[in-house]
C-alpha cells in the first residue's frame, strides 16, 4: 500500500518538474465534431478556398484521420477553444466575407497558415439537458451550423444567431487517438 502511495507521489513530482522545466507544454483534446442534425461529421477537404483557406465540409464518419479535431484551451475563458485539424494542423476560421454563401451563411475553413488570431478562436457553450454544444466564432458571434437538403455537406457560420435550431447543434466526442503522442486516461494529451 505505501509503495503505491510513494509511487503516485514520485510521479506527481516528476510531472510537476518536467511541467516547470518544459513551459511550452500544451494540453488539448482529440475530438470528432458532430452535427446533431444529420449524423455527420466536421472534417476537411483538399480543396483550397486560396492560398490560405482549405474548405471545410460534413461527411459521414468514412476516413477517420480527416475528422480528428484538437480542441485547445484559449487562455481567457474556459468554454474558449481553438479548434484545430489534427492531421493538417490549421485551425478552423471564419473564412472572410468574399466566401460568404450569402448575407446570412459564411463559409467555415481551416487557415493554412496557421496564425492565431480572434477569427480562429470558438466559444463552445453546452446546450440545456443532454442536447450537445453550440459553437460560436467569437470574433463575429455566428453560429457554427449543418445546411439542410442539397447542401448537407456544408458546414456554415450563420450570421443570426438562433439557439433553438437543432442545426446549430453538435456533439463533441472525445477520442482515444494520439498518433504517437502520450494520452491520459481522460484522453487529454500532453504535447511537448
Amino acid at each position: 500500500m505505501y509503495a503505491l502511495l510513494n509511487f503516485f507521489i514520485i510521479l506527481k513530482v516528476v510531472s510537476v518538474l518536467v511541467g516547470a522545466i518544459l513551459p511550452s507544454v500544451r494540453e488539448y483534446q482529440f475530438v470528432h465534431v458532430v452535427s446533431n442534425y444529420h449524423n455527420t461529421h466536421l472534417t476537411v477537404r483538399d480543396e483550397l478556398m486560396d492560398d490560405q483557406h482549405r474548405r471545410v465540409r460534413l461527411a459521414k464518419l468514412g476516413e477517420s484521420s480527416r475528422n480528428v479535431w484538437r480542441l485547445e484551451p484559449h487562455p481567457v475563458g474556459p468554454s474558449q477553444f481553438e479548434i484545430i485539424h489534427h492531421q493538417s494542423n490549421e485551425p478552423l476560421c471564419a473564412a472572410p466575407k468574399e466566401f460568404a454563401y450569402d448575407e446570412k451563411r459564411r463559409n467555415v475553413a481551416t487557415w493554412v497558415p496557421g496564425p492565431v488570431n480572434k477569427k480562429c478562436y470558438w466559444t463552445i457553450e453546452k446546450r440545456p439537458g443532454n442536447a450537445g454544444f453550440n459553437i460560436v466564432n467569437m470574433e463575429r458571434g455566428e453560429e457554427l451550423y449543418a445546411a439542410m437538403h442539397p447542401f448537407e455537406e456544408n458546414a456554415w457560420l450563420w450570421v443570426p444567431r438562433d439557439d433553438e435550431n437543432e442545426q446549430h447543434h453538435w456533439d463533441i466526442i472525445n477520442l482515444n487517438y494520439c498518433q504517437g503522442q502520450t494520452v491520459a486516461i481522460n484522453m487529454t494529451a500532453t504535447v511537448v
